[in-house]
């Protein structure tokens, strides 16, 4: 099985569990961009033996194709649509859904075993009723870019021939991070009183996700949600009466979002008929302490380690415990397709690029000046852009650290490309890129420290233990 958007909490505490109580899972691998966090505590990660974790971006076609044959796949599960976008430009967030799937899509076309795959959508107009022949409505980004996601899977399933589903889950499934409504009842913030949610559990949200992905024909959309239906204000009074150590009970009305569908196609049904008592185990979940960190996906792929400041950094990032490779390729010499592959190889969550001043001031403004140029704007310019442009194209966080000498920037030839270098990179987005332009004077070990800290946790929602740098410019640290 192959589960992108894995370490998402439907994800790890329901749907990945009952995969391996499945007779016969031989092997579970989680595909994940770490748009949740880059570490969980999920007992599953450590104590399952079939459990993997691919660190990636839906963008980044070859590694998905890689993953798929490597492990044989038979069976694909997508939570990427479910959740939140890092952008904030409503382009670059239907650019993400759209172009993202697609490239799923592509992938598992070009894997040519067909998997059955299921996509998890969500409830679009919890206010209305929706059967699965109604389309939505577009009255949000959210539901516009679900849209079209689903119209680009019913492409494929015309064109290819693919066995290809849609699980369209309720909003009112009650665990923490998956609702915006439920989250405000879970986190005791104000909620949209009107509204009403088809509520039902984790669990049996995760058993009608795989009654679909085994049960399911090609091309059709199921409505997974709950038998009744509750207004979130009387959610919310119920579930403050929970945390005190009351008992409840919550009015409930018929529910507006029809699953007949998958009761009579799939034989499957909810059994968790009580949202008290299951609102009492998520609050057991949510009130949990969590103090030990089972896994964390982090994972730097460096060039330029061998130069001063990457040597530094190596030693900040064996102190720090994340796991790192040191880059073999050569970006700006070899070939575009030798560090691509490279890259897909090791999978990295995050690449550092060093580019330390040479040792010697005069050394590419010498004889035989051609070559000198070529050896210059390939390690300085080349190779920072290529990288760049790679990470910008599958969606990975690129740090770019170059060191100056003041009184040299405009005096040589290394420093005249690497100013041009650094205006070329600024027309990368600042989602994906974070640069630091710095003197070789400031480079100590506290300058690097807040360096390493500040790209490992960009567009992270983490406490930074350093100041975070100015978005899309360049971090002058003196």
């Amino acid at each position: 099985y192959l589960v992108i958007g894995g370490l998402s909490p439907i994800a790890l505490r329901g749907v990945i569990p009952q995969l391996l109580e499945t007779e016969g899972t031989t092997k579970v691998v989680i595909y994940d961009n770490l748009n949740n966090g880059h570490k969980s505590f999920a007992p599953v990660l450590s104590t399952d033996k079939r459990v993997s974790v691919v660190v990636g971006s839906t963008f980044n076609e070859k590694l998905l194709q890689k993953t798929l044959t490597d492990n044989e796949i038979t069976h694909v599960i997508d939570f990427a649509s479910l959740s939140s976008p890092r952008e904030t430009s409503p382009i670059a967030i239907a650019r993400t859904a759209v172009v993202g799937f697609t490239h799923v899509l592509d992938a598992v076309r070009h894997y040519g075993k067909s998997p059955r795959f299921v996509l998890v959508s969500r409830e679009l107009t919890p206010s209305r009723s929706l059967s699965e022949s109604v389309p939505p409505l577009p009255n949000s980004m959210i539901a516009a870019n679900s849209m079209a996601v689903e119209s680009m899977l019913h492409s494929y399933v015309v064109s290819y021939r693919l066995p290809l589903m849609i699980a369209r889950l309720s909003e009112g499934v009650i665990v923490h991070g998956l609702s915006r409504g439920l989250n405000a009842v879970f986190d005791g913030v104000q909620v949209e009183d009107e509204k009403a949610l088809s509520l039902i559990s984790l669990a049996d949200a995760s058993r009608g996700i795989l009654a679909v992905l085994n049960k399911g024909e090609k091309h059709q959309i199921y409505n997974i949600g709950g038998e009744i239906a509750v207004m979130l204000k009387d959610l919310k009074e119920c579930y403050a009466k929970i945390k005190e150590g009351s008992c409840c009970t919550v009015p409930s009305i018929p529910s507006v979002f029809p699953i007949d569908k998958a009761q009579i196609e799939l034989g499957w049904t909810p059994v968790d008929k009580d949202p008290c008592a299951v609102l009492k185990s998520e609050l057991a979940v949510i009130s949990t302490p969590r103090t030990t960190i089972i896994r964390c996906f982090r994972k730097v792929l460096v060039y330029g380690f061998d130069q001063p400041t990457g040597v530094k950094v190596i030693k900040v990032l064996k102190s720090m415990n994340i796991v790192f490779a040191l880059g073999s390729s050569k970006p700006g010499e070899d070939s575009m397709d030798k560090v691509k592959e490279e890259i897909f190889g090791v999978a990295p969550s995050h690449i550092i690029f060093v580019g330390d001043l040479h040792s010697d001031p005069a050394y590419f403004d010498q004889d035989p000046k051609p070559a000198k140029l070529k050896e210059n704007v390939g390690k300085n310019l080349h190779a920072p852009w290529i990288l760049a442009a790679i990470c910008e194209r599958i969606r990975c966080t690129f740090g770019y650290i170059q060191t100056f000498k003041e009184q040299d920037v405009d005096e040589t030839s290394e420093g005249v490309v690497k100013s041009f270098t650094n205006r070329l990179l600024e027309q990368f987005s600042s989602d994906y890129q974070c640069r630091f332009v710095v003197p070789e004077s400031a480079m100590d070990e506290r300058n690097v420290v807040q360096i390493v800290v500040n790209i490992l946790t960009k567009n992270e929602n983490a406490p930074l233990a350093a100041a975070k740098p100015e978005e899309g410019k360049t971090c002058n640290l003196s």
